[in-house]
């Protein structure tokens, strides 16, 4: 379970908005690295996304922000940022 600490602090950090499409309704937060994948609930492992990106990107590694942390994980998973 996230944190409402990290739940704020994440969409904060992203603006309010999904980091996909760029709406700021419906928010959920995603793990990068999906849990299913051995992601974990810590900040750098989260993004803010709109409920309709959110279900679209499934159990997948797709980054679509630029904050801290998103270099370990592009080099640890081969992906490229949307």
């Amino acid at each position: 379970m996230i944190s409402k600490f990290k739940r704020i602090f994440c969409y904060k950090r992203d603006g309010y908005k999904c980091t996909k499409c760029g709406i700021n309704e419906n928010l959920t937060l995603d793990h990068v690295v999906p849990q299913s994948l051995g992601g974990k609930d810590n900040i750098n492992n989260l993004q803010t996304m709109c409920f309709t990106c959110n279900q679209e990107k499934k159990a997948t590694v797709k980054i679509y922000v630029n904050h801290t942390g998103v270099k370990k994980y592009v080099k640890k998973f081969n992906v490229v940022v949307a």
